[in-house]
């Protein structure tokens, strides 16, 4: 990842600004014991659009893609939105974006004020794996 959070960071600041607010999420486990916390693609979306990441290989950085309206679903794309962490950040929107120590980003869903969540997105195991970060 660029020392600026690359393309990603860029995009999410878009949603920032549009004060988009997470509504799902989905993603599509990675083949093999990591696809129970590690996604080859998980796609956001919001109510101002759509942020489908792909992992770029190991070590490599997350592939970004923006789309107005979520595709359908396709067989390998499960519903994330009752797993961890993404149950505790549906509705809110992101308020900040930075970069992580040792790679990938740091998002911040909900203002300083009202108990604000880092949401962690990096590269591990070859796909895109997604935690709170305190």
């Amino acid at each position: 990842m660029e020392a600026n959070g690359g393309p990603l960071a860029e995009t999410l600041k878009r949603v920032i600004r549009a004060r988009g607010r997470l509504l799902q999420v989905e993603r599509a486990p990675l083949a093999g014991p990591a696809g129970a916390r590690v996604s080859s693609v998980l796609r956001l979306v919001f109510d101002v659009g759509v942020v489908t990441l792909r992992s770029g290989g190991a070590g490599a950085d997350l592939e970004v893609e923006i789309a107005s309206v979520p595709e359908p679903r396709s067989a390998v794309f499960v519903s994330a939105s009752e797993d961890e962490p993404w149950w505790k950040l549906l509705g809110f929107s992101p308020t900040r974006v930075g970069v992580r120590t040792g790679g990938g980003i740091r998002v911040q869903f909900c203002g300083n004020q009202e108990n604000p969540r880092w949401l962690a997105l990096f590269s591990r195991d070859g796909g895109i794996e997604a935690s709170l970060d305190d």
